[in-house]
């Protein structure tokens, strides 16, 4: 039987490009990227799950870091290099094909559906960058808008019928829901990004990290989504839990620091858990670590008592006022 890879994220596009594959007797590997920044990895698993395919799961390597420090096509409205990302993909998901037999690879792209990265001029910059031989560049099919494109391998060596695919084009969801609707396809109706570097907030945490770290690990970026995150001096920084769950995250994070770091919370009152990152010595920021938290808390009493809990395991504690600075 024929075989393709499909990039895969789980949302409706991708499923839709992958069940049309499917009604031409094509059998279809979903190949799913994880990075620092995705957060699709079980919305990707239940829509494999319900389609029936093999999904394989590719990890971002240190060239990814790079692509993001300098992107050739630049960013989108918040961090996101969205036509490096995709000729990365792209480029990955090629060489996977031989070592997993299929043939050819299909996205679920549609033309003029975003602003950066789907226009059909971005779709002519993608393929023109993707640098492998021509003959590859030639073996990407987009079942959603091919219609709209030139001919591609697949359609012209008749593996893919190409009066059975489709030119959606624009931003309108409708006819892609009606599509699922008349193939059986359960999935979110409305565009969900599953890409935190689509968010503006969340940019811009990353790219203040970029600055100052030159060399950031997997456990600063994971930590990019978590709390309320503010720059002290000497370019130490201080993440501030917004709920229970940042919490627990923060103090899970204490375990596996690749940095000096020290947990700072109160132990007479509720309230949020901040995590102190940098060189300098955290007891000599008391009074700003403090203030950090009594900004966020909602305290009573004249006194809380903080316990700092440091990387290396030794705790001290002291009383602060809860009386606002002057």
């Amino acid at each position: 039987m024929m075989r393709c890879l499909a990039l895969f994220s789980g949302s409706l596009d991708s499923m839709l490009a992958v069940r049309l594959m499917q009604e031409q007797n094509i059998d279809v590997v979903a190949v799913t990227f994880q990075t620092w920044f995705t957060c699709s990895s079980d919305t990707a698993q239940e829509a494999a799950a319900q389609l029936d395919v093999a999904l394989h799961t590719v990890g971002a390597d240190v060239d990814f870091e790079e692509l993001l420090r300098r992107p050739q096509f630049g960013f989108g409205r918040a961090a996101n290099p969205c036509i490096d990302c995709r000729v990365y993909m792209l480029r990955k998901a090629l060489n996977l094909r031989e070592p997993l037999g299929a043939e050819f690879i299909v996205t679920g792209e549609v033309a003029g559906q975003r602003a950066f990265g789907q226009k059909r001029i971005d779709l002519e910059t993608i393929a023109a960058q993707i640098n492998h031989r021509a003959a590859d560049v030639d073996r990407v099919l987009r079942p959603l808008s091919a219609r709209l494109l030139p001919p591609t391998l697949p359609e012209r060596a008749g593996w893919v019928d190409r009066q059975r695919l489709y030119d959606f084009s624009g931003q309108s969801r409708r006819p892609l829901i009606h599509l699922a609707n008349q193939i059986g396809i359960n999935a979110p109706t409305s565009p969900q990004s599953s890409c935190r570097l689509t968010d503006t907030s969340y940019g811009t945490r990353l790219f203040e990290l970029l600055r100052s770290e030159p060399a950031p690990t997997t456990w600063d970026y994971e930590l990019l989504a978590v709390g309320r995150h503010l720059r002290l001096r000497n370019n130490d920084r201080a993440i501030v839990g917004k709920n229970a769950n940042d919490n627990e995250q923060l103090r899970a994070a204490l375990q596996t620091a690749p940095h000096d770091v020290t947990l700072v919370e109160a132990v007479s009152h509720r309230g949020p858990t901040l995590l102190h990152i940098g060189k300098s010595n955290a007891m000599e920021l008391r009074p700003e670590l403090a203030a950090l938290l009594r900004q966020y808390a909602k305290w009573g009493g004249d006194t809380v008592t903080l316990r700092a809990t440091h990387g290396d395991g030794t705790v001290a504690e002291w009383f602060a006022s809860n009386a606002p600075a002057q």
